[in-house]
């Protein structure tokens, strides 16, 4: 049976530097399998919640539990900013 693989990085939310990656794979029946890559930055609980420590600027990213993967464990609480193409205001 093949299978496709597929990485994605996910932007810090605070500097948009890769805060972790993510690998797709996909069968050829359609069925996919999140997983964290390994050297992602663990997720980490504190009274506030749990959280990734950018390994970049620092920065305490809010981490939500993922149901509908739970081999990728988490996902970014907090929405990525988008860089602002030239000429927009």
């Amino acid at each position: 049976m093949e299978s496709n693989v597929d990485q994605r990085e996910v932007p810090c939310p605070k500097c948009s530097k890769p805060l972790y990656a993510l690998l797709r794979v996909t069968k050829t029946k359609g069925d996919s399998l999140l997983l964290v890559t390994e050297g992602s930055p663990r997720v980490e609980k504190d009274d506030a919640g749990n959280f990734i420590k950018c390994p970049h600027c620092s920065a305490r990213v809010p981490m939500e539990p993922n149901p509908e993967h739970m081999n990728a464990g988490y996902y970014v609480s907090e929405p990525v900013s988008q860089p602002k193409s030239e000429g927009s205001a």
